[in-house]
């Protein structure tokens, strides 16, 4: 079945791990949920000091059938419920 990415752009204390990032994500036992990667890393100009912009790629699919947009959006938002409540994250504006 067609698998679907979401992309997500946070920002965390430069202090958090990758490590970290993936273990929040995976607390959230989203079961369509195939991958997560991160393509960029950024500091500097429009993000604070002492903080670091993060962009996530994240590859979700259905095992059965294709996945609805309505499933695909509660995925991304237990994410970032997660990230929010796990890791003091925000989502980058």
């Amino acid at each position: 079945y067609p698998s679907v990415r979401r992309d997500l752009s946070i920002v965390v204390d430069q202090s958090i791990s990758y490590d970290e990032i993936i273990n929040a994500i995976e607390s959230t036992d989203t079961k369509i949920l195939r991958s997560t990667h991160i393509f960029d890393l950024y500091t500097g100009e429009g993000v604070k000091k002492g903080l670091k912009s993060i962009a996530l790629g994240l590859i979700l699919q259905g095992f059965s059938r294709t996945l609805d947009e309505q499933e695909i959006e509660q995925a991304v938002e237990n994410i970032v419920s997660a990230l929010q409540q796990k890791l003091d994250a925000s989502i980058r504006e």
